[in-house]
């Protein structure tokens, strides 16, 4: 049997769009368009700031910039990025379009509970839990959302940043360039920071002596060198010790080099506890430690010399398990600086003359020279 289908002008279906249907499209066009548009505008905010951050080394100036743009391609009101670093934890705190740095023992409550779960979370402002307390000025009247991103290596996470939004929460968009540039900055500040603690260890491996800490004897009369062109530059004026522990032979001969070293050790920390923030100390050699003084007066360096030298005598020196605490005395050389120095040699000269006088005079004592 053959059907026949007779196709008429009544027959089709009118495909022609309505108005209606037209607008819509249009619409849709147009947003569609805007919002094309405004995600080629957040790409390119993005990059430029990762271009801008990419070769600067002062984190400062990186958070910064960091907190004047972020909220130009993602709804980034606040944040706080912590990273550990070594035995403390580096803490960036952005908020108003500026950055605070600080480094802490210890991570808040909100961070430490977030690094140890290191699983990144998401609260609207009504969810957010009483505990742990998250940092205040990410939950100011106008956060609406707070995003949390752990970064994780080894099974251990090395940093955490927290995102707030304002008024709106994060969008998807939002939250894609949140992780991608989340992931920028802390490699980067990780980086910078590795860098930074690599390059003091190497400092202060060629400044400071092994064995006591101070600086070394090329360190310290490198010091004596600066504060005696600055002395004579400024007329403040500059004094320097000599210190010398008293019978340090007779130690090594009847305990062993290994007391003799504790004793070094010892009496390096009972003089440096001594010392205000603008002085120097280092280990001038051998059992002698030299003092740089600035600015200080003769009368000053003799008072500070005199509590020194107190010091060292009250606190018996632990020699051995098996051996009681010896009491040391140390003998001290002074000098300020005249008119007649001509250089750093001849205030050394001086306070190395007193210092002589000390030893012959009976020890333990302070001489002015």
């Amino acid at each position: 049997m053959c059907i026949q289908v007779r196709l008429d002008s009544t027959s089709i279906p009118n495909t022609k769009p309505s108005c209606n249907t037209g607008q819509m499209n249009s619409d849709f066009g147009v947003k569609w368009n805007n919002r094309t548009a405004q995600q080629l505008v957040s790409y390119e905010s993005l990059f430029r700031l990762i271009d801008e951050i990419h070769p600067l080394e002062d984190i400062l100036e990186i958070a910064q910039r960091v907190a004047r743009q972020w909220k130009y391609f993602a709804n980034v009101a606040a944040w706080r990025l912590v990273i550990q670093n070594d035995d403390v934890y580096t803490v960036i705190d952005g908020v108003h379009g500026k950055a605070v740095i600080e480094n802490v023992e210890m991570p808040s409550s909100w961070d430490a509970h977030f690094m140890r779960s290191r699983r990144p979370a998401l609260f609207s402002v009504s969810d957010i839990p009483d505990s742990p307390s998250v940092p205040e000025h990410l939950v100011s009247k106008k956060i609406s959302q707070i995003g949390v991103i752990p970064f994780v290596k080894i099974e251990s996470c090395y940093a955490l940043i927290t995102v707030a939004a304002l008024h709106e929460p994060f969008t998807d968009i939002d939250k894609k360039f949140i992780r991608l540039f989340s992931s920028h900055l802390t490699s980067l500040i990780h980086a910078i920071l590795i860098q930074k603690r690599t390059t003091d260890t190497l400092i202060k491996k060629a400044t400071h002596d092994y064995l006591t800490g101070m600086l070394n004897r090329e360190a310290i009369i490198e010091r004596l060198d600066i504060f005696f062109r600055l002395s004579k530059r400024t007329g403040d004026p500059l004094s320097i010790v000599i210190a010398d522990i008293d019978h340090f032979k007779r130690i090594n001969d009847t305990y062993g080099h290994p007391a003799g070293d504790r004793v070094l050790q010892s009496v390096s920390r009972i003089l440096t506890t001594q010392t205000r923030d603008s002085d120097h100390v280092g280990r001038y050699g051998g059992e002698e430690f030299l003092f740089v003084l600035y600015p200080c007066e003769a009368n000053q360096a003799l008072q500070a010399a005199e509590r020194r030298r107190e010091a060292v005598l009250n606190h018996p020196v632990p020699i051995s398990e098996n051996a009681d605490p010896v009491r040391l005395t140390v003998s001290f050389g002074l000098s300020t600086m005249t008119h007649d120095d001509i250089s750093p040699d001849y205030l050394i000269a001086r306070a190395d003359a007193a210092l002589y006088e000390a030893k012959n005079n009976g020890r333990n004592r302070c001489v002015f020279q």
